[in-house]
């Protein structure tokens, strides 16, 4: 399928600079030290980052005066934080953004894809902003009624598509399509790759389809589609609150202090969770009620970086020599092993 090209010019940006990246946080995760990395970027949602530290930031306007499919523009957040910059055309729905560093997808190197829903009931989308702004249709759905909520890179470099509906997409760069992958259920559309290419989502609890309210089995489990049996199976039952519609995960960077274990939080409880590869779950953290978290991403200097909705900041936490040797000890006593 041909796909037609949207063409659109940033000619003017205001750059905004943050209060202060020093001042404390609401959330903690112990033995490291959180700060705020940029403050006042309103409706702050998906996070990822070009090579050379550039922080880019999907948006939802829910807080911000709008709502959740109001048109906007990404964030494109300076080096080391603070000042940022709205980036590339007005789009539905720009909530997940993926940096194609290569560009392996959109055709242009340091794109960032930006997923989404056209509209109410239209069709999920992939659009890339290219380094000078202009943003092109990459893909979508070829049916309506999807919402890409989140973006992945297997090992072999396919792009995996996650949406909300729990229907996952490959996309087919000869074709320029959507192609379906697995089913996984309703869920928040996000897309965990593990280093076995293993693909990991969090079960939602509803979806509006069709005009109607779609429940989902079971919202809160951890679910991953193991590429060895082709199957998706329950990796971790830890009943997280998914009322809010998104529970983001996150792999560890593999370095001495985070591994190579799954992150997330339970907003209910405002527990920070560490899951090793068994499905079990260590709380190192609290406060995650606060702020409408919705999204963490490990930056390139191996800090965990969050987007606070509500709050319209990102934040940061970045472990200290001595983080390790507290996580190490068990934080006397104060971190709480969890089975799933």
């Amino acid at each position: 399928m041909k796909l037609n090209g949207i063409s659109c010019w940033v000619t003017a940006a205001t750059v905004l600079t943050a209060a202060s990246v020093s001042q404390a946080v609401d959330q903690m995760i112990i033995g490291v030290p959180g700060s705020i990395y940029v403050d006042n970027i309103n409706g702050p949602v998906g996070l990822d980052f070009a090579p050379d530290g550039t922080l880019y930031v999907g948006r939802d306007l829910t807080f911000s005066g709008g709502d959740s499919t109001t048109p906007t523009r990404i964030h494109k957040v300076d080096i080391g934080g603070g000042t940022f910059a709205e980036f590339g055309g007005v789009l539905d729905d720009p909530d997940e953004v993926l940096v194609d560093v290569n560009g392996l997808y959109s055709g242009t190197p340091g794109s960032v894809l930006v997923a989404g829903k056209v509209g109410l009931a239209g069709p999920g989308f992939i659009q890339a902003i290219a380094p000078d702004g202009t943003t092109t249709l990459v893909t979508q759905t070829a049916s309506n009624d999807f919402n890409i909520n989140g973006l992945g890179i297997l090992s072999d470099d396919t792009l995996v598509a996650g949406s909300n509906e729990g229907d996952y997409f490959q996309y087919n760069t000869g074709t320029n399509m959507l192609d379906p992958f697995f089913f996984m259920d309703i869920t928040t559309g996000s897309v965990a790759v593990d280093g076995q290419d293993n693909i990991y989502s969090v079960v939602g609890q509803a979806i509006f389809q069709g005009g109607m309210l779609v429940p989902s089995a079971n919202p809160g489990d951890i679910l991953r589609y193991n590429q060895v049996t082709g199957m998706v199976e329950n990796f971790a039952d830890l009943n997280l609150d998914v009322s809010s519609g998104s529970a983001p995960l996150a792999f560890g960077p593999g370095d001495a202090f985070w591994g190579s274990d799954l992150y997330t939080f339970n907003r209910g409880t405002g527990e920070f969770l560490r899951v090793d590869s068994m499905g079990n779950a260590t709380v190192i953290g609290s406060g995650w009620d606060q702020g409408l978290v919705a999204d963490l991403e490990f930056g390139p200097d191996g800090a965990l970086y969050a987007s606070l909705l509500q709050d319209n900041q990102v934040i940061r936490f970045i472990p200290e020599p001595s983080s390790v040797l507290l996580l190490g000890l068990g934080a006397v006593g104060l971190i709480r092993r969890r089975r799933a």
